[in-house]
Formats: C-alpha cells, structure tokens, sequence
C-alpha cells in the first residue's frame, strides 16, 4: 500500500509540473502575440520605436545630431548605387541615417553593428522631407 502511495505521489508531482510547464508557455505565447497585435494596431508608434532604437545604436558609435531625428532607408538594392563613392563598401541590409538639417548622412551596418561611412549630404532637400523613404520602406538612399 506504501508502494501504491509514493506512485501516486509521483504522478501528481509530474503532472504538476507538466502542468506549470504548459501554463508558462501558454502565457508566454500570449504575451508574444498581444505585443504583436499592439504593434499592428499603431505602426506608427512601431516606427518611432525603430527608428529610436538605431539612433540609440549608431549614437553608442558616434556623435549623432541632437536636434533632429534623422530618415532612415535600408539598402535592399546595391545596382543603382554602385556610381556612389559613399555606398563603395555598402552591403544589402545597411541603413542609412539622413540628417537634412545637419546635413549628415551615415551608413551603418546593423548585423555587425559597425558605422560604415559618414559623408556630409550635398543635395538640395526640400523644407518637408516627405520625398524622404521612411523607416520599413525598404529604399535605397543616394546622397
């Protein structure tokens, strides 16, 4: 009857730790998909949170503009740039901060976390930006 005792014993304990187990990962899976939905409902506010997220980056690398937030563009296509001496060493996946007003741009790597190049801009930018390719466009930017 002893024998009968501990085996039961031992069932309840696995099956409440097969239990604890099930309900960690059920919570964590809804926490995953409810900041996923969060981020659907406003990608706006995603955006925003990318876009501060490099800066803080590139900032740990090098001095950034205080008194702007910079366009920013990934590389998705090198053919178009290839006549550019500032995309010489750029690779498909490099962002590209753009400063109007400080007239800054910089390449950054984020998959070794490395600046790339920095070059002063010397195009003529327009008051509103909006010709600019925002963050997830996926754009190829020139200077």
């Amino acid at each position: 009857m002893n024998e009968t005792k501990i085996a039961m014993s031992r069932k309840l304990k696995l099956t409440f730790v097969v239990s604890a187990i099930v309900l960690v990962a059920s919570l964590y899976g809804n926490l995953t998909l409810w900041n996923k939905v969060k981020t659907l409902q406003n990608p706006q506010a995603a955006a925003e949170s990318q876009v501060r997220q490099i800066i803080a980056q590139v900032g740990k690398l090098i001095v950034l503009p205080q008194n702007e937030t910079p366009t920013i563009a990934t590389v998705s296509d090198l053919a178009p740039l290839k006549s550019q001496p500032f995309f010489v060493n750029a690779a498909i996946g490099d962002q590209v901060l753009i400063y109007a007003q400080a007239r800054k741009v910089v390449l950054w790597r984020p998959a070794e976390n490395k600046i790339i190049e920095v070059a002063p801009l010397n195009i003529n930018i327009p008051e509103s930006s909006a010709a600019l390719p925002k963050v997830g466009e996926k754009a190829a930017a020139g200077k």
